[in-house]
Formats: C-alpha cells, sequence, structure tokens
C-alpha cells in the first residue's frame, strides 16, 4: 500500500481546550471521579466568580453551539463568520480567565496526566478498525497528518472537527463507565478509523450541499442527525464504509450485529447503503469512491 495511504495519527491534549473545560465545570458542574478532574476544580474553584463562568453559563443558556466554543479556538485568528460579536466578548473573558488563572502554567505541569489520556487513547485504538483498511476500500488516500485532541473533562457536545493548514483536527470527548474513563463511547463509533473517513467523505458531502437541499422535507425525527439531509446521508455513509470495511475484512458477526443496532437506533437507511456499497465493491478497482459517490446519492434520492 503507498505511504500516502497511511495516515500519522497524534494523539494529543491543548492546554487551550483545557481551559476551556475548566470554565464548563464551573459553568456547567457536574460530578466526574477522576484525581485529574479534582485538580482542576481545585485549581480553578478559586476563580469561579470570573464573569467569563457566568458568560460562559448565558451563552448556553441562550443556544449557542457548543462545538463553535472549540472550533473557534482551533481557528484563530481565522475564525471568519463564526466570530460574533458576543463571542468575541466572550473570547476576550476567557483570555483574562486563563491569564489570571495561570492556566497555561497549570496544565503545562499536568504532563504525567497527560501522557496516561494519551496511552490510554492509542490501546484503545489499537484495537479498533485500522484506519488503512478504510483507505483501502474506498481507493482513497488520507492526507498526511491527522491530530486527534483529547478532552477528557469536556461533555460530548463539545466535541468538533477542523481542518486547518494541512492538519485534521479532531476532539475527542471521554466517557465515564463502570470501567473507568475510555474514549471510546461505541463500538468503534468513535473510533479513528470513523473520524479519518468522515475527512475522506466530508469534501464530497459539500459539494453535494444544494442537492442535499433540494430534497422535499428533513429527515424523519427517527434518525440521530435529522437536523439536514447532508448530516444525515454523511453519518448514514461514514458508517456504511466503515461497516463494510468491516466485514470485507472477514468479520462477518460484528458486521451484521452493528448493522442491526445501528439500523435500529437511529440510522433507517443504513441498509440501503450498505447494499448500494456492494455495487461499488464489484467495480473496477481502478475506480475509487469518489467516481462511485454520484451515482450513489442519485440512487439513494430516487
Amino acid at each position: 500500500m503507498p505511504r500516502s495511504r497511511l495516515p500519522s495519527v497524534i494523539f494529543a491534549l491543548d492546554a487551550r481546550i483545557e481551559t476551556l473545560s475548566a470554565l464548563v465545570l464551573l459553568a456547567r458542574p457536574r460530578p466526574i471521579r477522576l484525581p485529574y478532574a479534582d485538580k482542576v476544580r481545585k485549581h480553578f474553584g478559586a476563580f469561579a466568580k470570573h464573569p467569563a463562568v457566568a458568560e460562559l453559563g448565558r451563552l448556553l443558556d441562550r443556544g449557542v453551539s457548543e462545538h463553535l466554543f472549540a472550533e473557534i479556538i482551533f481557528l484563530q485568528p481565522d475564525a471568519g463568520g463564526l466570530m460574533t460579536p458576543e463571542l468575541a466578548a466572550f473570547f476576550e473573558l476567557l483570555s483574562d480567565f486563563s491569564a489570571r488563572s495561570g492556566a497555561a502554567a497549570f496544565f503545562k505541569a499536568q504532563k504525567k496526566e497527560h501522557s496516561v489520556f494519551v496511552s490510554l487513547a492509542r490501546a484503545e485504538a489499537a484495537k479498533s478498525q485500522r484506519p488503512k483498511d478504510i483507505s483501502a476500500y474506498m481507493r482513497m488516500p488520507f492526507s498526511g497528518t491527522y491530530r486527534l485532541i483529547l478532552a477528557p473533562l469536556l461533555p460530548q457536545a463539545f466535541a468538533v472537527n477542523v481542518s486547518r493548514g494541512g492538519e485534521e483536527l479532531r476532539v475527542r470527548n471521554a466517557s465515564f463507565g463502570r470501567g473507568g474513563l475510555t474514549f471510546e463511547y461505541d463500538a468503534f463509533d468513535c473510533c479513528v478509523a470513523h473520524e479519518l473517513t468522515h475527512t475522506l467523505l466530508t469534501p464530497l458531502i459539500e459539494d453535494s450541499r444544494k442537492l442535499f437541499d433540494s430534497y422535499p422535507g428533513s429527515p424523519p425525527k427517527t434518525c440521530r442527525d435529522s437536523s439536514s439531509w447532508s448530516g444525515c446521508v454523511e453519518e448514514h455513509l461514514v458508517r456504511a464504509i466503515t461497516l463494510r470495511a468491516l466485514k470485507l475484512s472477514g468479520d462477518e458477526k460484528s458486521y451484521r450485529t452493528i448493522l442491526q443496532r445501528w439500523s435500529r437506533s437511529g440510522y433507517p437507511y443504513l441498509k440501503a447503503f450498505c447494499g448500494s456499497l456492494e455495487s461499488f465493491e464489484r467495480s473496477a478497482k481502478a475506480s475509487d469512491f469518489a467516481a462511485f459517490y454520484p451515482g450513489l446519492i442519485s440512487s439513494f434520492k430516487a
């Protein structure tokens, strides 16, 4: 397999995202039984009355999308139309909160804690579907570098995907269950392969947005991604691709089990997409998924 098909995947934590995490813990307190969380609460608790805390709560109560905060952090100073006047005012407060609390020095001192999270994510990714199997299935190369930012204290709603300067950034939030902290909240649903599949598929979805906007009505309420047809189609397709690649790798049992589960839990078109992908699997090996995609979308609309 060409080297370009094998992406460089880096797991890391980001002090800016961790500072946002601290602010969220103050504005939206929730029980997290983790020594790292205790350290963050103890250090930043003295700044609970900083105006940034109240302003974050106000913005969230007003319905500002959680993912915007991390997205703007990654895209600054080129956040463009995302930066409304009230968000600009909030980020000035966040900068002051960071400076007054000594956030940069605090999180720099947590290197040992952060390395534990990185090791955990690497171990989980090694158990998941291999990204190179997805690349081989789609017959398309991944880009060079993917940086997956781990955010062990942020709620899932703050997850974000950003492309910047040739890097693909993904915030992966943690879950807390009986087994402790994990960065996997569903069987290879949020694994590296799943996230990297999005990076190959999203440009195709963007090119089709006008077509999707012409679809009558909205996706069924039973769809997990019912806010738009483009989101609905993309999430269905990513899951269909990862499932078909899983099947072709020889794991027929997992393929059927997860296909049934996802079909019942918010992805009603999944079986139809998987059926359509069988035609792609039989097509000439020289034809990549990008060439097959227009026919697939036309078939779905019909």
